[in-house]
């Protein structure tokens, strides 16, 4: 439920970004029009068509066999994740880049709460990558801490087999003790 709803949030937010983007040009805000802006409108209504995608697929096959029993290789969705993720840390850095501009420039046809509430949002999705990455890193390294801890209690290297039951062999022994 918390999930949905956040969701719902980000896309209303992302809605007022682009509307907010789209009143710079209908006003004619020259100083506005930038390669940037034209990623930043091509991410977001390409993020609200795959939100929606995915709302459609999970509500109406959330029961389904078809959702549980999908034959879609995880190759297949981890190679649309790293996609989604590139574009996504793209458009933190030019949307950033974008805003940094249109101060820099002291462009006064853009200045409006919503080019404040959109830097705030990008400030949000900074957060949330960084707590993923370190989520990411911390989840490796206890995996790697555990899997360390395990061969050196079972007395064999780590990412090892263990041939000999975990019991050094006689011979290993009885080179250890001379």
């Amino acid at each position: 439920m918390l999930n949905a709803v956040l969701s719902l949030i980000l896309v209303a937010l992302n809605i007022y970004i682009l509307v907010y983007l789209f009143r710079l040009e209908s006003i004619g805000c020259k100083c506005a029009m930038d390669w940037r802006r034209a990623y930043v409108i091509a991410y977001l209504i390409v993020s609200l068509i795959y939100s929606a995608a995915v709302w459609f697929i999970t509500f109406k096959f959330k029961d389904s066999a078809l959702l549980r029993d999908s034959r879609i290789p995880a190759v297949t969705l981890g190679a649309l994740s790293l996609v989604v993720l590139v574009a996504g840390i793209l458009y933190i850095v030019f949307g950033m880049q974008y805003i940094a501009r249109l101060r820099e420039q002291k462009c006064e046809c853009s200045d409006d709460v919503a080019r404040e509430v959109w830097e705030v949002v990008l400030y949000i999705h900074i957060a949330f990558l960084v707590l993923g990455a370190l989520m990411i890193l911390l989840a490796y390294s206890a995996w790697g801490f555990r899997a360390t801890r395990d061969a050196l209690l079972e007395d064999r290297p780590p990412g090892g087999s263990r041939a000999t039951g975990g019991r050094a062999s006689s011979g290993a022994r009885s080179s250890r003790s001379q």
